[in-house]
């Protein structure tokens, strides 16, 4: 554009104002609001979503994932019918006062083998699982917990599982003694984060045997902590 300015009565000058210097300078100020905008969404994705996301997929896969475990050993226990005497065994005094009980190596080796396979078969069958959110889900407010598009993110087991027998001796009236033997359970299952990757541990604890033996509680026992709880006569921990 050029505006025309005058000078006494002798001289016209023009002058032309440039639109080149206009279009940079706009252009410079999208672009570092662009940034702008990109770097704040990223800290506030770190710094609040993120967390979200990792808090709601590990509640989640840790219940599927138990789910699964819990799925292959009742499924292993309804196939065969377990009792006490498979993986423990009391020794009765000549009056017959249970006075020690002792593992039932084989039996409780057979046993691990087998539950530890169906275990990893069901984990291993997680993988490229997808675990679904609405994205509302991922600002922590239970007003946008169930808006917006799904986003997914998928499992990564590991395949392994450690699997041990846990007993627990009590007293249960006169004369009689409360068997119980768990199975502890625990395995990692991994999930793709954008960002990370995150492992998750599994742990849980399914009743295999309750049954009342005829005697007092054995004489020799061992106590162990696990978990917080105290497993009295946890002999099949020597099973490995």
């Amino acid at each position: 554009m050029r505006y025309k300015m005058r000078l006494g009565d002798k001289k016209i000058i023009y002058i032309r104002k440039s639109r080149q210097s206009k279009r940079r300078f706009s252009f410079f100020l999208i672009v570092l609001l662009t940034v702008s905008v990109i770097i704040y969404s990223g800290i506030y994705f770190l710094d609040t979503v993120r967390p979200v996301i990792i808090s709601n997929a590990k509640s989640k896969a840790h219940r599927i994932a138990q789910k699964a475990i819990n799925d292959a050993v009742i499924k292993l226990l309804s196939q065969d019918e377990i009792t006490y005497k498979d993986v423990i065994n009391l020794k009765r005094s000549d009056d017959g006062t249970v006075v020690a009980a002792e593992s039932n190596l084989e039996g409780i080796n057979i046993l691990k083998a087998k539950i530890t396979m169906e275990i990893q078969d069901y984990i291993s069958g997680l993988g490229g699982a997808e675990i679904s959110f609405p994205v509302g889900a991922f600002f922590g407010t239970d007003i946008l917990a169930g808006i917006g598009p799904k986003v997914s993110l998928q499992f990564m087991p590991d395949g392994t599982a450690e699997v041990d027998f846990l007993s627990k001796f009590e007293d249960s009236g006169i004369n009689q003694t409360k068997l119980s033997i768990d199975l502890f359970v625990k395995t990692t299952v991994g999930l793709l984060i954008p960002g990370a990757d995150t492992n998750i541990e599994v742990e849980t604890t399914v009743p295999v045997v309750r049954t009342v033996i005829v005697g007092d509680v054995p004489g020799s026992y061992t106590n162990v902590e696990r978990e917080g709880e105290s497993y009295e006569d946890d002999v099949l921990e020597l099973a490995e």
